[in-house]
Order: C-alpha cells, then sequence, then structure tokens
C-alpha cells in the first residue's frame, strides 16, 4: 500500500471535545444530576476508571469517549458495563495499549448492540481495530468515522445498517480490512474515489452501489442455491427475491453488479459445488467452509482469473486438487483442510507467486512435496499436516523467507532434516511430528531465532540434542520424544514452558547463556590481538553447575563444581607460527580418565590459518580438545560440553 502516511493527530481543548462528544451522542448538556452523562464523564478523572489521570490525559480522553457512547451503542434494551466505578482495562470489549496508554482496540462483535454508532467515536484517536460485527445496529454509518485515522480493521458486517459508506472513509489510509457485508441497504458508492480506495485495501468484504445486477450472475447464483439445498440453508435471507443480489445473506457485488464474493460459510450447504461457479469472472472471495459439500473440487473454478480467497475447509469433498487451480495468479489464501482429497500435491501451484497461506492438512493426499513450493516466495504459512506424503522434505522450502509456520507432522516423510530450514529467518511453527524422519537434529535449526514451537516427536531421530538449541529464546513448545537421543541434554531445553525432554531421563549439560553450535560461523580469533577465551566443561564429564557464576569481561570466577570438583579457565594466545596454545590456569585438572592432575598445564597445538585468511577458527579450538581427550569424543559431543566466550582483553 506505499509508505506509510503521516498519521495526523486532532488538537482540541478538553472543554470542544466534552461539547463535541455529548452533542454527538444527543446529549443535554445542562444536565448536572448524578446519572447525566456529563457527570459520568467527568468521573474518568476520579482515579478509578483511569489510572493516575492527571498524567494520562489521552486516556481519560478515550474514557470520555466511549462513555458519552455507551448508552448510543447499546440502545434500547441493551447495555454495556462500561461505567466511570471500573476500571477501563475491564471494560467489555475494550483493550488498552500498554505503551501508548491508549485504547487501541474495541471489540464489540456479538454484544447485543441495537443503537446507532455515534459519530463521536473519532474521539478515539489512537484507536486501531473498531469491531462492530453480528449486533442489530441500525441507522447510517457516520461520517466521523473517517477521523480514526490509526485504524486498520473496520467491521460493521451482519448488522441492519443503511445507507452509503460516506466518503469520509477514504481518509483511512491505514485500513487493511473492511467488511461491511450482510446490512441490507448499506453499499458503497459508485463514485472513483471510493472504488479507488477500496482496490488499495488488502480485504474488503461487502457490496457496491451498482444500479443493476448481472443477469448472468444472477443465474448463477439460482444454480448454487437448487444444487446446495438452499431451502434448508441456516441462512437465506432474500435468497431468489427481486431485491439486488446485495441484498442476498452473504453476497457481495461490485460497482458493475458483478459477484464478488460468496460468504456463506457455516450454512449448511449440502451437495456438490457447482461447475458453474466458474463463470463469476469478478469473484474475489468464496469462503463456503464448515458446511455439507460433496464431490469434487471444480477444475472451472481454474477460470476465476480475479479469485483472491478460497476457503473450502471442513467438508466432505473427494477426489484429486485440480491443477487448474495453478492459474489463478491473484490468489492469496487456499483453505482445504478437513475434506477427504486424494492424489498429489499439483505442482503447479508453485506458480502462484501472491499465494500466502496454503492449508492442506487432514486430508488423504499422496506423493512426494513438490520442490516447485519453494518457489512461493510470499508464502506466511504451509500446513500439510494428517496425509499420507512420502519422501522427503525439499531443501527448496528454505526459499520461503516470509514463512511463519511450517507443519508436515503425521505423514510418512522419510530422509533427514535439511539443515537448509535453518535459514527460514521469521519461522515461528515448525511441525514435523509422526513421520519417518531420521539422523540428527540439525544444528542449524539453533539460527530460527524467532522460533515459538518444535515439534519433531515420534520420529526416528538419534544422536544428541544439539546445543544450539540453547539459542531459540523465544522457544514456548518443544517436542522430541518419540526418537532415540543420546548423550545429554541442555540446561535450558529443560526450562522451555512446554517441552518433554525430561522423559529421556538423559544427564544435563549446563550452558552458559549463549553457545556454539554445530554448524554455525566460526568464532575467529586474530592473530595480531590475543583475545582471552574462558572454555567451561559441563556435564557428563565434569559435573560442576553455572548457576552461580560471576562471569566479567569473558572471564570466570569461583568456579566451584557442585561435585566439589574445580573447573578451569583456558586463555587462548596466539604464540609461535603454526600453533595456538591453551593454558589451564586453574589449580586441578581432571584429565580424559578422570585422574586428578593437581598444577599441571596443558598445551594444545592448534594449527591455524588453512585457508590463509589471517584468523583461526573456533572450530579448530574445539578440534583440540577433542584431541585432547584422545579423539574418543565426536565433534557434537565436544559441542555439547564447550562453550566458548570472547572479550577484549580488559
Amino acid at each position: 500500500m506505499g509508505a506509510d502516511p503521516v498519521r495526523r493527530r486532532s488538537f482540541r481543548s478538553p472543554i470542544a471535545l466534552a461539547l463535541v462528544v455529548l452533542l454527538a451522542a444527543g446529549v443535554t448538556i445542562w444536565g448536572s444530576g448524578p446519572d447525566s452523562v456529563a457527570a459520568q464523564t467527568s468521573s474518568c478523572t476520579n482515579g478509578v476508571a483511569v489510572r493516575d489521570p492527571a498524567n494520562n490525559p489521552g486516556l481519560v480522553s478515550d474514557c470520555e469517549v466511549l462513555l458519552a457512547a455507551r448508552d448510543a451503542l447499546a440502545g434500547p434494551g441493551g447495555s454495556l458495563d462500561w461505567s466511570p466505578d471500573t476500571n477501563i482495562e475491564q471494560w467489555h470489549g475494550i483493550w488498552v495499549d500498554d505503551d501508548l496508554n491508549r485504547v487501541t482496540v474495541a471489540s464489540l462483535s456479538r454484544s447485543d448492540l441495537r443503537g446507532t454508532i455515534p459519530g463521536s467515536l473519532e474521539g478515539l484517536s489512537s484507536l486501531e481495530i473498531l469491531s462492530l460485527a453480528f449486533n442489530e445496529l441500525t441507522g447510517e454509518v457516520p461520517a466521523g468515522l473517517g477521523g480514526l485515522v490509526t485504524l486498520e480493521e473496520l467491521h460493521l458486517d451482519n448488522n441492519r445498517l443503511t445507507g452509503e459508506l460516506p466518503q469520509s472513509l477514504t481518509g483511512l489510509t491505514e485500513l487493511w480490512r473492511l467488511y461491511f457485508y450482510n446490512n441490507p441497504g448499506l453499499c458503497a458508492s459508485i463514485n472513483d474515489p471510493v472504488q479507488m480506495w477500496l482496490q488499495n485495501i488488502y480485504q474488503v468484504y461487502g457490496s457496491s452501489c451498482a444500479p443493476s445486477d448481472s443477469s448472468e450472475d444472477r443465474e448463477v447464483l439460482v444454480k448454487l442455491y437448487n444444487a446446495t439445498d438452499g431451502a434448508n440453508w441456516s441462512m437465506r435471507e432474500n435468497w431468489l427475491s427481486s431485491r439486488p443480489m446485495r441484498d442476498w445473506h452473504g453476497i457481495t457485488t461490485d460497482a458493475d453488479g458483478r459477484v464478488t464474493g460468496l460468504l456463506l460459510w457455516r450454512n449448511q450447504l449440502r451437495g456438490e459445488i457447482p461447475s458453474d461457479l466458474g463463470s463469476l469472472s469478478n469473484l474475489e472471495t468464496l469462503p463456503l467452509s464448515y458446511n455439507e459439500l460433496t464431490g469434487g473440487i471444480p477444475s472451472e473454478l481454474g477460470n476465476l482469473s480475479n479469485i483472491r480467497y478460497i476457503n473450502l475447509t471442513e467438508n466432505q469433498l473427494t477426489g484429486e486438487i485440480p491443477i487448474s487451480l495453478g492459474r489463478l495468479t491473484n490468489l492469496h489464501t487456499l483453505y482445504l483442510s478437513g475434506n477427504q482429497l486424494t492424489g498429489d500435491v499439483p505442482t503447479e501451484l508453485g506458480n502462484l507467486s501472491r499465494l500466502r497461506q496454503l492449508w492442506f492438512s487432514n486430508n488423504q493426499l499422496s506423493g512426494e512435496i513438490p520442490t516447485e513450493l519453494g518457489n512461493l516466495s510470499n508464502l506466511t504459512f504451509l500446513v500439510l499436516s494428517e496425509n499420507q506424503l512420502t519422501g522427503e522434505i525439499p531443501p527448496s522450502l528454505s526459499s520461503l523467507t516470509s514463512l511463519r509456520g511450517l507443519y508436515m507432522g503425521e505423514n510418512q516423510i522419510s530422509g533427514s532434516i535439511p539443515p537448509e530450514l535453518g535459514r527460514l529467518p521469521n519461522l515461528e511453527f515448525l511441525g514435523l511430528s509422526k513421520n519417518g524422519l531420521s539422523g540428527e537434529i540439525p544444528a542449524d535449526l539453533g539460527g530460527l531465532t524467532n522460533l515459538q514451537q518444535l515439534r519433531l516427536s515420534d520420529n526416528r531421530l538419534s544422536g544428541e540434542v544439539p546445543a544450539s538449541l540453547v539459542s531459540l529464546s523465544h522457544l514456548v513448545t518443544l517436542e522430541l520424544t518419540g526418537n532415540q537421543f543420546t548423550g545429554c541434554i541442555p540446561q535450558r531445553l529443560l526450562d522451555v514452558p512446554f517441552g518433554d525432554l525430561h522423559e529421556y531421563g538423559l544427564p544435563v549439560c549446563f550452558f552458559p547463556t549463549t553457545a556454539i553450535g554445530l554448524g554455525s560461523t566460526s568464532v575467529h580469533v586474530r592473530l595480531d590481538s590475543p583475545i582471552p577465551v574462558t572454555v567451561w566443561f559441563s556435564e557428563p564429564v565434569y559435573g560442576f553447575n553455572l548457576e552461580d557464576i560471576d562471569v566479567l569481561n569473558g572471564y570466570a570466577s569461583n568456579l566451584t563444581g557442585s561435585d566439589g570438583d574445580l573447573a578451569y579457565t583456558l586463555d587462548v594466545t596466539p604464540t609461535a607460527i603454526g600453533e595456538v596454545v591453551l593454558e589451564v590456569d586453574s589449580a586441578t585438572v581432571l584429565d580424559a580418565d578422570d585422574n586428578a592432575n593437581s598444577g599441571n598445564h596443558i598445551s594444545l597445538g592448534i594449527p591455524y590459518d588453512d585457508d590463509k585468511d589471517g584468523f583461526i577458527g573456533g572450530t579448530e579450538i574445539l578440534e583440540a580438545v577433542r584431541d585432547y581427550f584422545n579423539g574418543d569424543l565426536t565433534g557434537e559431543q565436544v559441542l555439547a560440553m564447550v562453550s566458548l566466550y570472547f572479550a577484549s582483553p580488559g
């Protein structure tokens, strides 16, 4: 939508603001009784509705606006629990942003509102979401809503609103979601400024005020009604009547009277989807989820060149996914989960360059995951779980740099987890449980710094749990049971709120806050600038606890082991050409056979600069440590026991 516009702010005096609020709400401003709105709004400074009101004038203003609008919204017989005697953060549907200390969300859907929308709401100058859907609001949409310049979502659908959307709403340049459908009589003007504004909003569900309907589209809707048992739909208001199609339940139309939306989810549609839907050439939105539709997905849907959203979730659809859907180049959402679809995932879907969400879970899809899905550069969610997919995970999925969720659990996927998945910078959810995956968990997954959920349980994974996973600071869920892990488990991974590693009964590895993981970028020591390095060995070799260690400038002090053993600090210092010496500074050292060698100093020769780049790699240091232990430890085991902290000499 282009550059972010400058957000305007309203600078009114408190008295002027109160007058605007009260007059817009139809209040007699000279009322002085204890129940008058004037008395109620002044109570926003009583220290209850708004704490510390003197230092929160913005929130006091929001409080006054909401109290003045309360009775107009509730209407005859309705009520809202907004009261000056209750803190505003406890008011129904109201959300106060902690940073702004202003009301940013008013979510009042399904609140039994029976009145009108007051123009005074524009006083909520920081509001981002206003949801008034599924109520019984009447009257016109007030022009004052055009003053909510920070608004991002506006939900007015499923009410009894009438008239045209006011042209003042075109000032809502931050808006990306607008719902105003299922309001008999409410439509958007067909003039150019309004139509251009609507085209720039990411998601619009509502109709334009077309002078006449398309007779061809009307015929298609009649066929849909008859094919899906329309007489028994849950909601079918005005269907088959002479009213404009925009007044038929769930139908939205454009300025030419063409159908743009079939919003008929959860409406008890039964029967097959008629192929005639493919002739609705202006259709943009097709949500038919949670019905009882049967049969196949018509290949004719591939003719819907303007379609942006298809949702057929939770029906009883069978057959294969039509390859013709690969022609829908404007499609951004495709939901087909919860059906009985069979066959392959079409490779042609890799052509949908604008696709953001692809959900195919809980079907009977088979075959391999197409490598072509790696072409979907805008994809944020790829959900293929609960199918019968086979083969390996394509490394090409590492190209999906916008991906937030990758779900492939409960399939028959084999092979190893591609280390390339560690290159997905925005990934928050990774679910691969209940497959036949083997090999080790790639240490590269430690690079998924935004990951919140990691589910790898019930596979054939082996080896050690990589120490690199301790860098996943946002991790909330970690499911790894049902595999064959060995070695020790990093302490921090046992502290994940919803984790299951404790079920393995493996020893604990204690790590400092940051660890170097296998496969991560090497840590280098410049030959011309010696840097002290603290190396801590942890369980099961040494058994000391790091909880009370005081680390300052890369040095460790008071390293007292939990079992009475003394840990030690190693300094890495470039010396003679060709090696780096690691010298033990502490009094007691345990050698490879766990024999105490008090007062000894160990020098580990490490070849340096093999690639002539002027650096000594951290990997070379780790190899030297492994050699000291007679080469009995694998690189994975060494990395599970060693962390390096670098700091400039103090």
